[in-house]
């Protein structure tokens, strides 16, 4: 479906000027506060974001730590589980 230009048909152009030309006006004041928030937006979003890194590597590495002695336990256990098992067989024979 093409789009109809007859639709952005100005009704009132000296309105439109007006506004056009409040907002050239208006720029040189407004870019910057609006440049200066930027920055410090940006500055916080990218602060935040090294601050979360540095908590989810810590937290990766606890997890990590868990993991392994959660799989040392299971080994362990394993192993005396067949120590059993072989002395039980040991013994019934």
């Amino acid at each position: 479906m093409p789009f109809d230009w007859k639709q952005l048909q100005i009704k009132n152009r000296g309105q439109a000027i007006a506004i056009g030309v409040g907002v050239v006006a208006l720029a040189p004041i407004v870019l910057p506060v609006v440049a200066k928030a930027g920055k410090a937006i940006a500055k916080t979003t990218i602060k935040t974001s090294f601050e979360l890194y540095e908590k989810s590597k810590d937290t990766a590495a606890e997890a990590v730590e868990v993991w392994e002695d959660l799989v040392a336990e299971v080994k362990a256990e394993l192993a005396a589980e067949k120590q059993v098992d072989s002395s039980d067989r040991t013994n019934n024979s």
